[in-house]
């Protein structure tokens, strides 16, 4: 498919599917959805032009997790249903089955270059050397049956978990 049969561009930066199965397809030039065999402009995910957008992750209930220049948002069937502001680039994102959403960041004000953060209960929260979580780039995520969220680290960091 191309701009021939109704995407907004050619260039097609992420391709996801809503909770409702809805197919998603974001462009450099918008997002549209695929519906009855056709295109249609996707209103809740406005044209990005130079602010690229980029999926982090889907969270439990289904819902889509993205950034771009403006923050994280998650969209949640047709519209964002929640905005966090976060200084710093997030390089990629878990949502745990417990709705906590964890991020690796790279940057930001009096961040090392790697980060690791969770939203806990509506707030932002870092942590560091002083609750034992290195300075290394996150790779993998995953959560046990038992609720423990596990982190892979890059550059033979090792293993975290967390209750």
């Amino acid at each position: 498919f191309s701009t021939a049969e109704g995407l907004p561009d050619n260039e097609v930066g992420d391709v996801f599917e809503t909770p409702d199965g809805t197919l998603i397809v974001d462009t450099r030039l918008g997002a549209v959805r695929w519906d009855d065999g056709r295109f249609i402009v996707e209103t809740a995910l406005p044209h990005r032009g130079d602010r690229a957008r980029t999926v982090l992750g889907r969270a439990a209930d289904g819902a889509i997790w993205f950034r771009d220049a403006a923050g994280v948002h998650r969209f949640a069937g047709h519209a964002i249903a929640r905005t966090l502001s976060i200084e710093g680039d997030v390089v990629s994102a878990y949502e745990d089955r417990r709705g906590r959403f964890w991020l690796q960041l790279r940057g930001g004000a009096g961040d090392h270059p790697r980060t690791l953060a969770c939203v806990c209960d509506g707030r932002l929260v870092r942590f560091g050397a002083k609750d034992g979580v290195p300075r290394f780039e996150t790779i993998a995520w995953s959560e046990d049956r038992d609720g423990h969220v596990w982190f892979g680290l890059r550059g033979n960091a090792g293993l975290l978990q967390y209750d």
